[in-house]
């Protein structure tokens, strides 16, 4: 197993050399990333709530992208980085996006429409557009399967900080 790990991180490494690193996807990749790490200094607070709010969403995403490039469920065919189980958007765009939601929609009602219309575009426009921009690449995974996942996942991380807070009464 060894053997074919070392082998497998060779050919990747070099892929990512020859091909990805530096082509106009990868560049576009990383405009993305920073204009995302801009909204993040300029529009979000840095309140520990909202941090740890980001965290725990991109803690659950990389997660879950590991285990699904893992089970050959989607691949990214142009990478930031030389690595095979997850993408930086994982700890870049999916967390600022959703903290934005967090943030400006406090009760619960806004805070679930936003967040579904945010899963919907993640799911049904920012997907197709990543593939046909051959960033993201679906094996066996269809969008319907992250539309769910997108909206379960900030609701979920939106209970535990509401729970961890401290009582201000």
């Amino acid at each position: 197993m060894l053997d074919l790990k070392t082998k497998l991180f060779s050919l990747s490494l070099q892929h990512w050399l020859d091909i990805e690193v530096f082509s106009w996807r990868w560049f576009v990749k990383i405009m993305i990333i920073a204009l995302f790490i801009f909204i993040f200094y300029k529009f979000i607070n840095k309140t520990l709530n909202i941090i740890a709010f980001g965290f725990m969403i991109s803690l659950v995403s990389t997660v879950l992208d590991i285990v699904g490039t893992y089970f050959i469920f989607w691949e990214y065919p142009y990478r930031v980085l030389p690595v095979e189980f997850s993408e930086i958007h994982d700890l870049v765009v999916i967390p600022i996006a959703f903290m934005l939601i967090y943030q400006y929609f406090i009760k619960w009602k806004p805070f679930i429409i936003a967040n579904a219309i945010l899963s919907a575009i993640s799911s049904f426009v920012m997907e197709p557009v990543f593939i046909m921009l051959n960033f993201y690449k679906s094996i066996s995974w269809k969008h319907i399967y992250s539309f769910p996942i997108f909206f379960a996942l900030p609701i979920l991380c939106k209970l535990i900080i509401n729970r961890l807070k401290p009582d201000t009464n």
